[in-house]
């Protein structure tokens, strides 16, 4: 009689671990988690802000470059938004690092430093892949495959091939270039940029 009452609890209590061990042997899946692939850039001067950190404190673009904003105008970035446009310019200070942004919704300025170069592995992430002998001369091609050439404004650089490139848009002010030159470069690993002229 025991051995019958036994019997009859487990198999009252067999659909409960028959659910535990499907649960449990099943394969686990992992979570996927869906990310939107940046646009690929033809025009590299023009960055789409991907995130903004907190305070306004800091700005990353669409190339995963990230740029430090000054303590002064961390709370015009309260205004600025993620997907928004932005262009960046040599301050007086070339060669320093230091830069200024203008966002083309909203118009608003705000000075920031280079903080961290982007991903090497990103579509819109440029390499130099060649200079001329004069120096003069640069090629940058993106992960992605598009490729630009300028004349720079100086061979007095140190560049080289394989160096990471920002691009941006040249300051009118600085004396040396004018207007002539449209366009900025700035090496991330030499930390220098100059104006330049794209071919």
């Amino acid at each position: 009689m025991k051995q019958i009452t036994k019997y009859l609890f487990l198999l009252a209590l067999a659909p409960a671990f028959s659910d535990v061990y499907h649960v449990f042997s099943q394969p686990q899946q992992p979570e996927i988690i869906y990310v939107q692939p940046p646009q690929i850039s033809y025009q590299p001067e023009y960055r789409t802000i991907r995130n903004i950190g907190a305070s306004g404190s800091l700005i990353e673009l669409d190339d995963t470059s990230q740029w430090i904003i000054s303590p002064e105008c961390q709370r015009f970035i309260a205004t600025w938004q993620i997907g928004d446009v932005v262009t960046f310019s040599p301050s007086r200070r070339w060669n320093k690092g230091k830069f200024y942004f203008t966002n083309n919704r909203t118009n608003g300025i705000a000075y920031a430093s280079a903080s961290l170069s982007p991903f090497l592995d990103q579509p819109n992430t440029f390499k130099i892949i060649h200079l001329d002998p004069t120096r003069k001369f640069v090629t940058i091609r993106s992960n992605a495959g598009v490729q630009f050439q300028y004349k720079l404004s100086t061979d007095k650089h140190d560049w080289e091939v394989g160096e990471t490139i920002s691009v941006g848009l040249d300051n009118p002010h600085n004396n040396c270039c004018g207007n002539r030159q449209h366009h900025y470069l700035y090496s991330w690993e030499s930390e220098e940029g100059h104006a330049a002229q794209q071919y």
